[in-house]
């Protein structure tokens, strides 16, 4: 990556893009938001220069850490690019240009005592964004005495940390949609859908259902795309759903609060030990919107090997009732892979590209496989109340019918 240094105060600097997110900075090139000065770069090359020959081996750690670290600080309508190995662009739409500045040089200043121990003032390189385009961005220093000294911004920012403090899901507010770390522009909903148990045909509470989009075409990723997303892109996704089924959960006003609401997590939230502390902090908010509490619904678990997702399923079993596992499709031999992991049930949706006459065959595939696997066998999205005879028929314990 090249870069032009500096020239002096008042010079610009241009850096370099990293080659495929084009598209990802169009939200950055507002004219009017460029001209306010809401846009700031945030330069790491102290942390890669310092390292030296080490920075290919810590490079995608500083990363994470970094991408984590925005992810909790920034503001709920604020949001933030890697766009090249060093170079971070952050947009906060409701702080002034002081504000934004101070606010980049604080997270600078974590960032060098993270991995270097200290923050040098020549290594706080921080840049007013003044032109973004294909070629490259354009910016110049700032001078952080005048940012940090200036009372009246940095009143509006610590304003702007407080709200999202008290926002409904405290410290992990999160907003959609957002940049992922490959550039797509990711944007999450939640609906709320009643399951019903089989045997008694009484509802036993509210799936929140997410769908992760492509926020430019509206395509819907598919496991496969969701489980090649970052870590942290995964857990913002988590905390997105759980913000937004709680929000309709509001809005819709039930008569009384549902028995329980089965929650989705991805598996790596709960495999790390900050993301587990964000998602049981969302599930302590959450319990209170059921009478009974949370069901944790397991995501992206294929191929993790069962004592893992045991390991997971104990880590997160203090704050919900039970914990279940989500599969696309699954047969005997993921079954029989899944059966030691400490699972109460399975649960799968009946894919929209299936013919309806193949839903017999498909049920008692999935339900028999199922069985070897968990006591419950949960099947989603089903079209008619026919469909839900037809699984209870087979063995499936509790559904989810559109119809």
């Amino acid at each position: 990556m090249q870069k032009v240094r500096d020239q002096g105060s008042g010079a610009t600097v241009r850096r370099l893009l990293s080659p495929g997110i084009d598209a990802a900075l169009e939200q950055f090139a507002s004219p009017e938001v460029l001209a306010s000065g809401r846009v700031n770069l945030i330069a790491m090359d102290a942390v890669a220069e310092r390292f030296g020959d080490r920075w290919p081996m810590r490079r995608d750690q500083v990363h994470e850490h970094v991408q984590a670290l925005l992810d909790q600080k920034i503001g709920a309508r604020g949001y933030h690019l890697r766009i090249s190995e060093t170079d971070i662009l952050v947009c906060q739409p409701e702080l002034g240009r002081l504000a934004g500045q101070a606010f980049c040089l604080r997270l600078l200043r974590d960032i060098l005592h993270h991995f270097l121990g200290s923050a040098e003032p020549a290594d706080l390189a921080v840049h007013e964004v003044v032109q973004v385009s294909p070629m490259g961005v354009e910016a110049r220093p700032v001078d952080p005495r005048a940012a940090e000294a200036s009372d009246d911004e940095m009143g509006r920012s610590a304003a702007a940390d407080v709200a999202a403090a008290n926002s409904d899901l405290g410290p992990v507010a999160v907003w959609t949609p957002f940049v992922a770390s490959n550039g797509c522009q990711v944007e999450v909903t939640c609906t709320l859908d009643p399951v019903i148990e089989l045997k008694g045909r009484t509802t036993i509470g509210l799936r929140l259902r997410r769908s992760v989009a492509d926020a430019m075409t509206g395509r819907e990723f598919s496991a496969t795309e969701l489980a090649r997303l970052s870590r942290s892109d995964r857990l913002r996704i988590d905390l997105g759903a759980i913000t937004l089924g709680l929000g309709e959960l509001r809005r819709s006003q039930p008569e009384a609060p549902p028995l329980a609401l089965i929650v989705p997590v991805s598996f790596s939230s709960l495999s790390n030990l900050d993301d587990r502390a964000r998602i049981v902090t969302a599930f302590q908010e959450a319990r209170t919107y059921a009478r009974q509490g949370l069901i944790c619904e397991l995501r992206d678990i294929d191929g993790v090997p069962a004592t893992t997702l045991q390991t997971a399923a104990t880590m997160i079993a203090p704050s919900s009732l039970f914990v279940i596992g989500h599969l696309e499709e699954f047969t005997r031999i993921e079954a029989r892979v899944l059966k030691d992991a400490g699972l109460r049930g399975i649960s799968t949706e009946w894919s929209s590209h299936l013919d309806p006459a193949t839903f017999l065959a498909w049920a008692k595939q999935t339900v028999s496989a199922g069985k070897h696997a968990a006591r419950s066998v949960l099947i989603y999205r089903l079209r008619l109340p026919q469909h839900a005879a037809v699984a209870a028929a087979v063995g499936a314990t509790h559904a989810h019918v559109i119809g």
